[in-house]
This record gives structure tokens, sequence and C-alpha cells, in this order.
């Protein structure tokens, strides 16, 4: 894939303005579309960030997106042009909801994809082919489920869950993400003995 000339200060009004709101999460102020619009030129500033690692970008691009309530996972899958919403709360009723909200993201995905990129397209949408696994039960904790959310994207291959999920191993699946964040390789601050003790453990 050939890097587009044009540099990421250059873009497009339409692809790099973001919403004007108020500092917080921001998913009250603004509408669906500007906020599918912010989110989809995060994910693409993280694909720049990804290509200059030199690690290769055509693979899964997970969007978490907060649905009433409940973060879900949206898993991109560029090769397969597939879709895998990967929702806690598992229901027919929030199906259509997902249906609406997929499709802005990948419209807004797409747009931005060419501002950064030459020959990499996610065109024609309606190609992409939308998939709604129910992966566990569907009565998590409110407060669990974007622990819920984060296994789910980092253990479903496009076919089944790697590592299961069950509400009696929340506790360590939460432990393991903290130690997973505060002992990253570019995290510089300085943890306490006790604290490192307890994530080593």
């Amino acid at each position: 894939m050939e890097r587009a000339s044009r540099s990421v200060s250059s873009v497009k009004p339409s692809c790099g303005s973001l919403p004007s709101a108020k500092p917080s999460c921001g998913l009250d102020e603004v509408s669906p579309a500007d906020a599918s619009r912010h989110l989809a030129q995060c994910i693409v500033l993280d694909i720049v960030h990804i290509t200059e690692q030199g690690i290769d970008p055509a693979g899964k691009i997970v969007v978490p997106v907060l649905v009433d309530k409940i973060w879900c996972a949206y898993m991109f899958d560029i090769q397969c042009t597939m879709i895998y919403v990967l929702d806690p709360a598992h229901s027919e009723y929030r199906y259509p909801v997902h249906m609406e909200i997929h499709k802005m993201l990948l419209q807004s995905l797409s747009n931005c994809l060419d501002c950064f990129f030459d020959g990499w397209s996610l065109q024609p949408i309606n190609r992409w082919v939308i998939a709604y696994p129910k992966l566990g039960p569907n009565d998590w904790a409110q407060d669990d489920c974007w622990i819920v959310m984060f296994h789910y994207a980092r253990n479903y291959n496009g076919a089944k869950l790697e590592d299961e999920l069950n509400k009696a191993n929340i506790p360590s699946i939460r432990h393991s993400l903290l130690r997973d964040i505060l002992l990253m390789e570019d995290n510089d601050a300085v943890l306490p003995e006790t604290l490192l003790k307890c994530l080593q453990n």
C-alpha cells in the first residue's frame, strides 16, 4: 500500500474537523453522525501511527462505541470486508441500532482513509457484511460490560472466543487488563513497589 503524499495537517475539512462540544466524553453533546466522524478520524490516526511503525494495517480495526450505556466493539476485518459487532448486551432489540451505527462508522472511516492514503479504499460500502455473534450471556453487570467488551475484542477470532469468559473470571480479567496497561513498555511512570508486586503476581 502506498502512503499518500499529503500530510495529516492538510486533511480536507470534511474529514479533519471535529465537532465542538463541552469537555467530556462528548456522547451527549454531539449528533451520532458527528460522533461517528470523530471516532473514524481517531481510528485513522491510529492507522497512520501503526503504518509508521512498519506494521501491516490490513487486518482488524476495533472501534469501541457506547451504545445505550453499554460498551460494544465494532471489529472491521479489512481483508474479509466483514464487520463483527461484539455486544455484551446482545439482543434482537439492539440489532437495528447497530445496523445504523455501523453504516455511519464505515462511511466515515472510508472518507477519512481516502484523505490519508492512496490505493486503500473501503468502497463499495454495500459489499461489507455485518455479523452479530452472541458470545456469552447478556446479563452482565453494567460496570463489567467494558471489561467484557475488551475481552471480546482481544479474543474473538472471527469464529469464536479463543479464551472463554464467564462471571467467575471477570475479576482476573480486570486484574489482567490493569496489569497490561500499567506495565506497557512506554509507560514511564514510577509505580509504587507494592503495586508492582501485586501486578506481577
